[in-house]
């Protein structure tokens, strides 16, 4: 691997944009706290953990939490297409499903996974992701319905 650490230092200087979602913002909001191995391992790299370029995530109600399953990172540089490491408990690779990131520079993009953050916000969890649950529950059963019907 061989990644330009000045390059990603300027790129996440330049305030590249976030996802305005509840999640994506929780994410910006707490992810120092929650993971300060992941915060240190990122900006050795000169990438700010504070702007992920992507993220997947479910809501755990059960455990009043969001399951970030994969963040994603622009990283400026070239790695081999099977890299990967561990920090903590999460494991970090190069990822090759990610949304374009129209950058023309060499660049690659790494997921991290694993990541819990404990919901702790005035409001309830099931109240700020409730359309999102019943979207989900909605989806889940057409398909179940489509399957049976099948």
């Amino acid at each position: 691997m061989n990644i330009d650490i000045d390059r990603n230092k300027k790129y996440y200087l330049s305030n590249p944009t976030v996802c305005t979602c509840d999640a994506c913002q929780y994410y910006v909001k707490v992810i120092s706290h929650y993971c300060p191995e992941i915060k240190e391992y990122l900006e050795l790299l000169g990438i700010d953990i504070a702007l992920p370029f992507e993220t997947l995530w479910i809501e755990d109600y059960d455990k009043n939490e969001l399951f970030f399953i994969e963040a994603q990172y622009i990283v400026f540089g070239k790695c081999e297409k099977d890299w990967t490491d561990v920090v903590g408990s999460h494991s970090i690779f190069k990822s090759e499903n990610h949304p374009s990131s129209n950058l023309e520079e060499e660049h690659f993009v790494i997921s991290i996974t694993g990541i819990h953050l404990p919901w702790e916000r005035d409001s309830k969890l099931e109240d700020v992701f409730a359309l999102s649950r019943k979207k989900k529950v909605s989806f889940f059963r057409k398909a179940r319905n489509k399957d049976n019907k099948g």
